[in-house]
């Protein structure tokens, strides 16, 4: 009797380890993150002058006739950005606790500096315009 109970027991334990095996490989391939960390820091990658198409070693591939440039350096870890009424570039940087203001009045496609809009704030994140 015990080792019918024990047989029993055994072959459903298989059976759900399968079960969670084939799972697994239908449905939860794939959903790690979207592109590789890249080897190097994006913004050395990328350079000066920006990249056509792409950068050699960077995780982003561009489609023909793009390119990606950098606006703003050392701003260290920026989380969330949105351009203000007067269409000025906010950033909040959650690390340093500020929001920044990266204006680019000469329309370059550089912020030309970066402006303390807030700081001392706890974690700012998410911005927003009423």
């Amino acid at each position: 009797m015990k080792r019918a109970v024990l047989t029993i027991l055994l072959a459903c334990g298989v059976a759900s380890l399968l079960w969670l095996a084939v799972f697994s490989w239908k449905n939860l391939r794939g959903i790690g993150p979207a592109i590789e960390s890249p080897s190097r820091d994006i913004v050395k990658l990328i350079g000066p002058d920006g990249a056509e198409g792409g950068a050699p070693g960077m995780p982003l591939k561009l489609p023909p006739g793009f390119s990606i440039s950098v606006f703003a350096r050392g701003l260290g870890g920026p989380r969330v950005m949105v351009r203000d009424p007067g269409g000025t570039l906010l950033v909040s940087i959650p690390s340093r606790g500020r929001v920044v203001a990266l204006p680019d009045e000469n329309g370059d496609g550089t912020a030309d500096r970066v402006v303390t809009v807030a700081d001392g704030l706890s974690l700012p994140h998410g911005l927003a315009f009423r």
